[in-house]
């Protein structure tokens, strides 16, 4: 684990501890069900070097 890692490793820590609704937002969305809606919008076009997309 490097440097940046670890601070943001205790970024999420604080920000779970003051009670972020951001860190269970993957509780309250059901991705599964938008996921074909936003698909045409990304592509992942790694053979040119991209990174892949992130949910």
């Amino acid at each position: 684990m490097n440097l940046l890692q670890t601070g943001l490793s205790e970024l999420y820590k604080e920000i779970e501890i003051l009670g972020d609704p951001l860190t269970d937002i993957s509780d309250n969305i059901d991705f599964e069900r938008i996921r074909p809606i936003l698909s045409d919008l990304f592509s992942n076009d790694t053979e040119n070097g991209r990174r892949t997309n992130y949910d």
